[in-house]
């Protein structure tokens, strides 16, 4: 029995049949294999988990208190209106937000996002 492995296909052959099957390597699999330090975005992930654990509970708590919640929707609201207003209502300002996103994705990619 012959077993190889070529471009994520393995060919097993009995005598002088050969049979062709298709494995698939998940992506995840692959990516993962490629990262350096794994160790370090293994710590990141645990810090980020903990951060939104952390963040969920302030939120909880604050949510208990009398008429904060209905602030907060107040806040979320006006602030809503007034985005939608300043970028989404006019041609212009729609423009000037496509603009100033591309002009931040080029500042944090160094320019090599398209």
């Amino acid at each position: 029995m012959q077993l190889s492995l070529k471009q994520n296909r393995v060919a097993l052959g009995a005598s002088a049949r050969r049979t062709a099957v298709a494995v698939r390597t998940p992506v995840r699999l692959c990516k993962w294999d490629r990262v350096e330090n794994k160790t370090g975005v293994l710590l990141y992930s645990f810090g980020a988990l903990t951060a939104v654990w952390l963040a969920s509970t302030i939120v909880s708590a604050v949510n208990t208190l009398p008429l904060v919640p209905k602030l907060f929707e107040l806040v979320g609201l006006t602030y809503t209106s007034w985005f939608a207003y300043r970028y989404l209502l006019f041609q212009e300002t729609r423009d000037e937000l496509v603009r100033d996103v591309e002009e931040l994705k080029q500042k944090i990619t160094g320019g090599n996002l398209k």
